[in-house]
This record gives structure tokens, sequence and C-alpha cells, in this order.
């Protein structure tokens, strides 16, 4: 145990934790803690002395409990630990089995705060439509949206603190993952690759990294979107072009060329025949064609002979004979002329349209079919001159919804059309066409609603939208279908308003609302509402539930015994329950029942809000023959007024400003540090005071433009002077939100400000201290170069004048140690020249630097059969840094030939230089023992050894990282234990000296 002198005297604020109560701390705790009633249980020392939440989504009990039972293994343990906007370092040892000395080191002058990390995350989350993940370095979940479970079928709870190797994902996802999860925190660079997941759901992952401490990187933010659609659509459309370009190779023509000179006609491939033939052109005209067009075609070629103009063109339709078949073809006719301005020849292409003919007779079948159909549904096709602003619709669809017109299709202006449509979607019908207009996909479908005021009466339609562009890319003609609605709407509005009288809705308008069974489905649907029931008569005994019933409740079959059912309700409802079954069975004929709310626990271990109603029938002599009624999931309601009641104790406990501001400006609402903050002692010192009242004059928000740029594009972000109320004025950080309704009409506005000075003090002071580390490192190793140079002469000398054995072999352990020292002090002299050096450019052949490299270290290999094969661009010249690009090389090839596997019948290193596209495309290659893949990741770390038979300094891949990173290159890793490793970069380069350098 501790001496209770070293306990109270002791720097940092410490505690004394036994068997979960804290029974003592030291004099610096008194100072810290508000005073406390000592012993106190543990977890209540922490809720009512501690900030609990901290920055990485983690509570601070379940951080203790976690370090906790580490020292209790180990011995000893410690994290970092946000409190009152300044970070200590927690450190636990275990003093013996049930006893912990518990300390608290302020570690805020090292520790760079970024206010960022202290967004909620999971209020943003649940306003976007893709879900949001955050990882940690060891690619743990700290936190995961709600909607994760439409992409994994696993709910959040089940990922937190797990990581993605312990979720059941199979290998190519977890490579995947694993990799690009790496490559954020190694490149301190965004990521983004497309999966599909084994829900058969394709996502499209897009990672960036999230700072904590200067540029080190605390965890991962990742939106994942459904892409699956997308990518089903890409599938189809390529199926359709291979379709299509099928339908052009088996479309056979034949070509056919008159020698007028001759009177000859010479076709290819007619008749579906594949060879060349010959004819005397009235032969042909006697053996092929109907004797009714030989004039029309005499009269055709007469016109080719006799036409001035070389360009003439014509066309002609007649009819042949096949066997016993009549078929129909269409030939276009060309000319051909000499010198002198005769025609010579006349020739063209001929191809079959028998069955063109007869698809036009069909179509026009179907097309009246169609035209009945759209009557019978009410839909109409519609179209719009934009240059003229003229369009057209069928009268049908004018008279069902009280215009009545004379014309069969009634031509309408853009004006008169507006006169129709009601005030309130004017504005939006004219952005939905303007947005269409500047479209991207011009020819895609779209859709869009809007009411029509006919007579004093309201009408929905529904219209479909495409554009058809001239050949410079403008917008000339827009058209598309119309369908009414209002029906439709009032039947979906009608289920909106009366949710808790569904059922009697459903009975009264059953017979209205046939034609709609679909959309009341997807109702039922939407609104998670089953049927249930328990016929007495019949099927006593069992539980009898629809589909939707079977998905809420989570049974796998249509029925079930009821105690079976009943198993499912939880155990603290159970007597609820039941209480409400024995009123069901007793009740009277006419009897009313109250609908109640219990909960189940699923057989999946998810607890569901359930909301019954029950209604009983009874046989003429009143005996109860069956018990029915409706089912509906409120889980998701009760969740959502949880979340909302959480979400307001956060923002009244945070220590950010937060306000809702009307659209006028003046304030809806301020959280308690707000008010705080601005003096404000209550609600009613706000009631119509605009923002700016609380602003000084040189705010950035007090600036009208910005308002104003604010409701365009939605957001912004920035810095800003703030000043409390007794006049101090403090540097924040701002973000301003404007918020939008249904209508797509600004509704209000958001921001909060976070006091941002202790921060501008951090950063200041740590980028003082920075400097003044590279200027000792840099000192520090310098001034050692000279003594060890010194030394390694010594060890020369020493060679040749000591003859005794064994000093010489303690001098060759001595000079292995210096020389070891002396690569470090290299290493370490070349990354402050690396880290403070403006790349320079100079020419560099690249095939000479390579050389120089093998040969010196193939002079210290130990491996006499090592192979080297290069390929190397001829005549390879780059301009770029060469301290850099000697940087590399010399790491790559030095790490090849060390980690040769010397047990290796042909062991080789392979070098591989070619330019593409203004890029060096280097690689290197060897056979040698390969990198464990837990240590890959860290390979470019300072120091990291990822083997113990490293005899380096372990700088060789961080200067190496660095060197690309200055480069601004790319570097990628492929190894495998016992079988080699494989580095491949991507660095740009100049190809001549005049060339502006590309880093």
């Amino acid at each position: 145990m501790l001496s209770e002198g070293f306990f109270n005297n002791f720097s940092d604020v410490a505690l004394i934790v036994q068997k979960d109560e804290v029974i003592s701390f030291n004099n610096a705790a008194q100072s810290f803690f508000d005073t406390i009633d000592l012993p106190i249980s543990f977890n209540s020392f922490i809720k009512s002395n501690l900030d609990n939440q901290q920055p990485i989504g983690i509570g601070l009990v379940s951080l203790f409990r976690d370090y906790l039972k580490k020292s209790g293994q180990e011995g000893s343990s410690s994290f970092e630990y946000l409190h009152r906007n300044n970070w200590y370092e927690i450190s636990i040892i275990r003093c013996d089995q049930d006893t912990f000395f518990i300390s608290f080191k302020d570690i805020s002058f090292y520790k760079k705060f970024d206010p960022q990390n202290k967004i909620n995350y999971k209020s943003l989350a649940e306003c976007s439509p893709d879900t949001i993940i955050r990882f940690d370095k060891e690619y743990k979940f700290l936190y995961v949206s709600e909607n994760i479970y439409d992409l994994l079928h696993l709910r959040a709870d089940d990922l937190i603190g797990k990581s993605i190797f312990e979720i059941g994902f199979n290998n190519e996802i977890i490579d995947l993952l694993s990799f690009h999860v790496s490559s954020v925190f190694i490149h301190k660079s965004k990521q983004r690759v497309e999966l599909r997941l084994p829900t058969g759901v394709f996502i499209d992952l897009y990672m960036v990294p999230e700072f904590a401490v200067g540029d080190e990187i605390s965890s991962v933010v990742a939106t994942a979107r459904d892409i699956t659609e997308l990518k089903d659509t890409q599938e189809q459309v390529s199926r359709s072009h291979e379709v299509l370009a099928d339908a052009f190779r088996m479309a056979k023509l034949s070509t056919w060329e008159i020698d007028v000179k001759l009177n000859k006609i010479t076709v290819n491939n007619f008749l579906q025949e594949n060879t060349s033939k010959d004819y005397h052109f009235k032969d042909f005209l006697n053996q092929f064609i109907l004797e009714e067009y030989h004039e029309k075609i005499i009269q055709a070629v007469k016109d080719c002979i006799s036409a001035k103009d070389e360009n003439f063109k014509a066309t002609l339709n007649y009819q042949i004979v096949v066997g016993q078949d009549i078929r129909t073809f269409m030939t276009n006719l060309r000319i051909r002329k000499n010198s002198v301005g005769n025609t010579v020849f006349i020739y063209g292409t001929s191809y079959d349209i028998t069955e063109l003919k007869k698809a036009k007779q069909d179509l026009r079948v179907s097309n009246e079919k169609l035209w009945d159909a759209m009557k019978t549904a009410n839909l109409t096709n519609w179209d719009l001159n934009l240059i003229s602003g003229r369009g057209q619709v069928q009268k049908h669809f004018l008279s069902n919804i009280g215009i009545e017109v004379d014309e069969e299709v009634y031509s309408f202006t853009l004006k008169e059309l507006f006169g129709f449509v009601v005030d309130a979607d004017k504005a939006r019908l004219l952005r939905t066409f303007n947005e269409s207009f500047k479209s991207s996909e011009p020819h895609s479908l779209k859709f869009f609603e809007f009411k029509v005021n006919v007579k004093g009466k309201i009408f929905t339609i529904s219209a479909s939208f495409r554009l058809k562009l001239s050949s410079d890319g403008t917008a000339i003609y827009c058209f598309g279908t119309a369908q009414d609605i209002t029906r439709l709407k009032e039947a979906e509005e009608e289920l909106k308003d009366y949710r808790e009288n569904l059922e009697s809705l459903i009975e009264i308008r059953t017979q209205e609302l046939i034609s709609s069974r679909r959309n009341l489905q997807d109702a039922l649907d939407l609104a998670q509402l089953g049927t249930w029931e328990i016929d007495i008569l019949n099927n006593p005994g069992y539980f009898t539930g629809s589909k939707i019933s079977q998905n809420i409740i989570g049974l796998s079959k249509t029925q079930c015994p009821i105690e079976e059912y009943i198993s499912l309700v939880h155990p603290e409802d159970l007597h609820y329950f039941k209480k409400s079954q024995e009123n069901s069975v007793n009740a009277k004929p006419g009897d009313k029942l109250d609908n109640i709310e219990y909960r189940i626990i699923k057989p999946n271990g998810e607890i569901a809000h359930l909301y019954i109603s029950t209604k009983v029938a009874h046989d003429e002599e009143g005996n109860l023959v069956k018990m029915y009624g409706n089912i509906q999931d409120i889980s998701p309601i009760k969740k959502a007024q949880e979340e909302k009641d959480r979400l307001t104790k956060i923002i009244e406990s945070s220590s950010d400003i937060i306000c809702l501001i009307n659209k006028d400006k003046t304030i809806q609402y301020m959280n308690k540090a707000g008010k705080i903050f601005y003096g404000i002692d209550s609600e009613d010192d706000l009631k119509g005071q605009s923002i700016e009242k609380f602003q000084p004059k040189k705010s950035v928000s007090r600036d009208p433009e910005l308002w104003d740029k604010l409701e365009e594009d939605g957001f912004w972000m920035g810095e800003n002077i703030e000043v409390k109320y007794d006049g101090t004025e403090f540097p924040v950080s701002q973000l301003l939100m404007a918020h939008y309704g249904k209508d797509d009409q600004l509704d209000c506005f958001s921001t909060v400000i976070r006091d941002i000075s202790m921060q501008k003090n951090i950063e200041e002071e740590l980028r003082y201290k920075n400097h003044e580390l590279d200027t000792f490192v840099y000192k520090a190793s310098h001034d050692l170069k000279g003594p060890i140079t010194s030394l390694i002469g010594l060890y020369t000398l020493v060679k040749y004048d000591v003859n005794d054995v064994k000093s010489l072999e303690y001098f060759e352990r001595y000079n292995a140690q210096i020389n070891r020292l002396n690569d470090l002090l290299n290493d370490l002299l070349n990354l402050t020249k690396i880290k403070d050096k403006e790349a320079e450019k100079s020419r560099i052949e690249l095939k000479s630097e390579i050389n120089e490299f093998i040969e010196t270290y193939s002079d210290k290999s130990s491996n006499p059969d090592l192979e080297i094969n290069l390929d190397i661009e001829e005549n390879l010249v780059i301009y770029s840094d060469k301290l850099l690009i000697r940087t590399i090389l010399q790491n790559l090839i030095e790490n090849a030939f060390k980690y040769s596997d010397n047990n290796k019948k042909k062991p080789f290193i392979g070098i591989t230089a070619k330019t593409r596209g203004g890029h060096l495309n280097l690689i290197v290659e060897d056979n040698g023992i390969g990198i464990d893949t837990e240590h890959q990741k860290n390979i470019y770390n300072m120091f990291y050894r990822a083997t113990e038979n490293s005899s380096g300094s372990g700088l060789g891949l961080y200067l190496l990282k660095n060197a690309i990173d200055k480069l601004k290159g790319a570097i990628n890793v492929e190894s495998e234990p016992g079988q080699g490793t494989i580095f491949k970069l991507k660095i740009p380069f100049s190809q001549n000296h005049k060339e502006e350098p590309t880093f």
C-alpha cells in the first residue's frame, strides 16, 4: 500500500478505490472536486463529479469499467479523459486484489482540442437518409445510425464497440474495409469504395478523417449510401445495349447497283442470299418485281438518269414475289456521274419492310387499345412547345375535372394552364420546370404533382415529364402523361388523419377503395398495422395473425399456440396483459373494450412496443366465439419520443450556445449556456428579441449578405467574434443552418456557437513547441555526428593494429552498435532535411540511380545467389527532387536486400520503372520473408519494426513515406508472410526542366 505522506502530497489528483467505493482522496483532489462524503460508490462519484459523456461517444462509467478490468489483469492501464474542456491522462494502478490507485494528470497543454469532435453525430445522422458510421483505429464501431438495419439487418446496439472482424463479414469485405479505413489514418485523406454487403445491398461508402490532436486522426466518419437500385439499373442498361447491338447485326440489308450503259443490275444479299448476282434490268423486273410496280420503277430510274444535281436522292416502295409470299421492300436511290455530267451508275440499299408494315398495323391497333385504357384510367398524353408556349391535352381528361371544350385534342397556353394552378403550387411548379431544363440528365423521366382549382373545386394532378432538346442542347419541347389522383390523395389523407380509427374507416370505405387496394396495403405496411384473431369456436387455443402481424411479433408462421404468444409478453407487462384478456373474455355483446399498449420480447431478443385494439364476437346465445382486432408496432414512435427527450437534455446540458431563430431573425429558442453567456434571466427576456441584439457590430453574422447566402446554400460555418454580457470578447466557431418545410419554403434558422479562445492559445503554443523540437533534433543529431565518425575511424585503426582474436570480436560488436547509431543519426538528419525541404527540380537518370543502389547493397548482401531482375524504360530521364527520389530508392532497395530469404531456392528482387501520363510508376518486388498482415498498417510509423529480425532504426519506411508525400505521390504495399513483398509507387514528375514542378 502507498504511504499516507506520499499519497497526500502527490502532485496530481489521486483517489483510492476499494471494492467499487472511493475510500480516500489526496490534497490535490480536494480543490478539484466538490465536497465529497466518504465512502461513496465509484459509479455515483463519476456521475456526480465527472463529465460522463466523452467525445468518442462512450460514457465514462463504461471506460472506467473496461480499464479497471484491464488493470486487474495487467497491473496498470491508462486512458485520456475530457473534463470541463481540459484533457487529463487517467492512470489506474492495482495495489492489491480489490484496491486501486487512480490519478488524474492534466495534459491539456500537449493536446489540441478539436471542437468539431463534439458535434452531436447522432442528431446529424438522424437527419441524413444515408447511414452514418464512426470507426476508431482498431476498426471498432464508435457510432452507427439507426438506419444501419436497412443495410445489415443488425441494430446499432449490436455493432457499437465491436470491430469489423467480429460481425460476420466475409474476407473480401473485411479486406476492403480494413484497407480503406487504414488508408484514411495513414494518408489522412478521404476514401471511397463500393461493395456488396452479405444482405445483398450494394453500398457506396465515403470515409473522411476526424482529427483530434494536431494532425493525429482520432477516428473515421463514413456515410454508407444504398446504390443497389443504381447498380441494377446499370446492369439492365448494359443488357439492353447488348440486345440492341445484336439486333443491328441481325438486320440483313441488300445493296444493289445499276450500270446505265450496260442496262445491268448487280444485287448483293438479295432475298437473304449471301451472294452477289448480275441481272439484265428487264429480266430482274420480270423475275422478281410485281408487274404493277414496273412502270413506277422505270420512271424512277429515268428520273435518276436525267437528274442534273449529283446529290439527287429518291426512295421507292414496291413488292416482290418470294416463293408463295409477297414481300414489301423499300429502296433508296443515289446517282454517280462521270466527268462530263452523265449518270453512269444508280446505286443504293434495299431492305425488307414487310414486318414493319405489319408492325405499323399492329401498332395502330395497340394505340387504339391504349387510348381506350387511358380514357378508362382518366390518363392523358400532353405536350408543350417551349418556343411557342402552346401545348395539347385530350378532351376526356379535361371533362373529368370539369373543363368542357369542343376539340378532341385541346390546345392550351402556359398562361391558361397557370390560371387554373392554385397559388401555393405556382412557384414550385415553375421551379420544377426550371430545374428540369438545367438538369444534367435532360432526357430522364421525372414526376411532379400540383393542384388546380376548377370552379371552386380542387383537383390533384400527377404528371410525368420528359424534355426534347435541339442540336445545340436547347430545350424546345416537353411531353408526358397526366392523371387525376384527387380521389387517391383524399384516401391517403383520410388514412393519415384517422390512424387510430383505421379499422372502422376501412369497413366504411371498402367498396370505394377497391381500386386503390395496392395503395391501402402500402399504407398498412408503412403504419406497421396488422390484424389478429383467436377463433374460439373453430380453432381454439391458437393465435392467428396476418403477414404484417407475423413480422411485428417475430413469428415464422401464421398460427401459434396462445401459450407461445403469451410467453413473448414482457414480464413487467404480463399482469396488465392478462387483465386485458380477462376483460375481453368477460365482455358482453355490445361492450366497448379499451385499446392497450404493452411490450413483447421477440424470439430474436428485440423488445417491441405494441398498440392493440380488441373486439369480441358472440353467437346468438351470447357465448364468446371470437376475439379479434388490430396490432401495431409503435416502437419507432416510442423511440422517437425518447430520442427527442434525450436530445433536449443534451442541448440544455451542452456548453455550446444553441439557438433556433425565426425567419425575421427573432429568437425562438436559446439553451441554458446561451442564456448564461448573454446574461438572460428568463424566457420573457427573449420574447421578440432579434439575435442581432446579442452580437457585436463587427460580428460576421450581422452581414445581411451572409443571411441571403445562408438561405440559398443551406448552411454557413466559420469563425466569429462574440461579446459576453460583461463586455468580454471571445473568438468562437459558429455554424448557421437554414431549415425548410415540406413545401421547400424557409421555416427557420439554427446556430451553434462554441468558445475557441483556449484552442487558439493552444494552437499558437503548439506551433512554437514543434519548431523548438525540430531545431533540437537537428542540432543534437548534427553535434553527435562528429564523435561517431571519430569512433568509426578508431575502429579502422584497431582493425589493423590489434591481433588478439577476443579483443577483435569485442571491437566488432562495438563497431556494429556504432554503425547502427550512425545509421539512426543519418536517418534523423535526413528526416529534418525532408520535413523542412522545399522540393527542387533537377535532372535524374533513373536507371543510373537504381544501379548505384543495387551495387551498394549487393556488396553488403549475405546471399550471393540473389537474382536481380530489372525492367526499366529506355532512356528514362525525369525532372524531380533528387534527394527525395534517392531517399525513396535507397529505402526500397535496401529493404529488399535486407529481408531476402536465404532459404529459398531462387531468391530474387524485381524492379520495374515506367512512365505514364506525367507519373513515374515504380514497383519493387521480392520473394523474401514478407510482412505479417497485422503489421502492414503500421510500417510507415516512426521507429516501427515489423519483425524482430530488423536491425535498422525503424525510420526507413517513415522517411520513404515522408518523401513520397513531399512529391505528392502514392504508395501501396502487398505482402504475405513467407511469400514476399511488393511496393507499388506512383510519383508525379516533369519531363523537362522548363516545365513547372508538379509538387
